[in-house]
């Protein structure tokens, strides 16, 4: 009786010593400590604005140091985005077999590239307009992908079966134009976001956020799309 109030009074101090969350059991072969279950801590990731009180503004020259200042320190996220991006993407891919792939590619686009294309396309109007604006709202492909595949009919494929996966914001097709070009092949673009089945797994939190462009060709499409500039520049040029 002795060695058993021995030992109950050994285990209530072990029990007092881990404190309130702890829980104490006896059986016939000794005592045993549930210390519960651990919960561990999620840290979720998530863009972080430019600075804490970041508002549009019609200041270029601010609303450019916001964009760097934001670039910078999302980059990682960004970075792990598209690599997010590209492995599920591949993986739905790999579902399909009779969709033969070329490559699927990704790209963080850089900040000079980013700034010029807002001034070129979007900063005139909002200029004229006087509206108040911040440089990354107009920068759908910050982060960009690209999926090169073998056959030009399995482009529209590919466009429906990653618009089950992802929300599509906008779809840009290049088709010929109207001055009769028919050099000019025809892709599809799309601004796309996870839905919300994928945003709410685990795996996809620190990107659930990140919008990102898709280009989608085939590997003619892919290949006339770096040709082409130079041969109607070529075309520009006055023979000598």
């Amino acid at each position: 009786m002795n060695h058993l109030a021995a030992r109950v009074r050994t285990l209530i101090r072990s029990c007092a010593s881990i404190g309130n969350n702890a829980s104490c059991s006896e059986d016939i072969g000794g005592p045993s400590l549930d210390i519960g279950r651990s919960q561990s801590i999620v840290v979720k990731s998530k863009l972080i604005n430019a600075t804490e009180d970041s508002v549009p503004s019609s200041d270029f020259s601010q609303e450019k140091i916001n964009f760097n200042s934001y670039y910078e320190k999302n980059l990682g996220i960004l970075k792990e985005a598209r690599n997010s991006f590209i492995a599920l993407i591949t993986a739905l891919l790999r579902q399909k077999p009779d969709i033969r792939i070329s490559k699927v590619e990704g790209r963080i686009k850089e900040e000079g590239e980013c700034i010029a294309k807002f001034s070129e396309k979007y900063l005139p109007d909002l200029e004229r307009n006087n509206i108040d604006y911040e440089i990354r709202d107009h920068i759908t492909d910050l982060v960009g992908l690209r999926i090169v595949c073998l056959d030009d009919e399995d482009v529209e494929k590919i466009s429906a079966l990653v618009q089950e996966h992802f929300d599509k914001a906008r779809q840009v097709e290049d088709a010929a134009p109207e001055n009769g070009d028919v050099l000019e092949y025809k892709g599809i673009h799309l601004d796309l976001k996870l839905n919300d089945r994928r945003s709410d797994l685990f795996e996809y939190q620190s990107c659930k956020d990140v919008g990102f462009e898709l280009q989608i060709r085939s590997i003619a499409q892919d290949s006339w799309s770096v040709l082409h500039p130079k041969i109607k520049l070529r075309n520009l040029l006055p023979f000598h």
